[in-house]
């Protein structure tokens, strides 16, 4: 003989429990993911903010770098052109006189 598996009567306060139980179940386990984000997101953040200060000391140093190379470079022009004038001061008038002959005229007059 079939033995019968008798149901029980589904009641709201049963069905209350099962369902309350199934909301703290579903809320346990987004809590784990949710923290697992949170930590995951706090490393990301880290990592940038370190990142972040390594691009920060770089651009610094390439400014300083950069300014006293500039400066360097200026001083350098600057001695150039002292020298170009110097010449054109010292071969000014000859090369009136060269032009005066070969010409007629200078242009630099």
């Amino acid at each position: 003989m079939i033995k019968k598996k008798v149901k029980s009567k589904m009641t709201i306060d049963k069905l209350a429990v099962m369902v309350a139980k199934g909301f703290s179940s579903i809320e346990n386990r987004l809590g784990v993911k949710i923290n697992g984000l949170d930590m995951k997101i706090g490393s990301v953040e880290n990592n940038l903010s370190k990142k972040i200060e390594q691009v920060s000391t770089d651009i610094k140093s390439f400014k300083t770098e950069t300014r006293e190379r500039f400066n360097t470079l200026e001083e350098k022009v600057d001695g150039i052109e002292e020298n170009v004038n110097a010449i054109i001061t010292d071969y000014h008038p000859r090369i009136k006189v060269l032009e005066k002959k070969v010409f007629g005229f200078s242009t630099l007059e």
